[in-house]
C-alpha cells in the first residue's frame, strides 16, 4: 500500500522560506539529496511553480495568495 503524500500549502513567500530552512537542516543532518531536492524546490516556486514535491511533502502555493499569477 503506497502512502499519500502529506500536502503543505501557504502563500508562496512561506512555503519558499520552509524550503529554505529545511534544506539548511538537512545540511546539517548530512542529507545532502534532501538539502538539494529542498532548494530545487524553493527555486521552482520562485520561478512561478505552482507546486512542488520534496520528499513525502508536496508544497503547493495558495491561489488566493498568489502575487505571480496576479501579475
Amino acid at each position: 500500500m503506497a502512502l499519500e503524500p502529506m500536502r503543505k500549502s501557504g502563500t508562496r513567500e512561506e512555503l519558499v522560506t520552509d524550503l529554505l530552512d529545511s534544506a539548511q537542516g538537512w545540511y546539517h543532518f548530512a542529507k545532502d539529496e534532501l538539502s538539494e531536492a529542498s532548494s530545487a524546490g524553493a527555486a521552482a516556486l520562485q520561478g512561478g511553480a505552482d507546486s512542488v514535491q520534496v520528499g513525502h511533502t508536496v508544497y503547493v502555493v495558495d491561489e488566493g495568495t498568489d502575487t505571480v499569477a496576479d501579475g
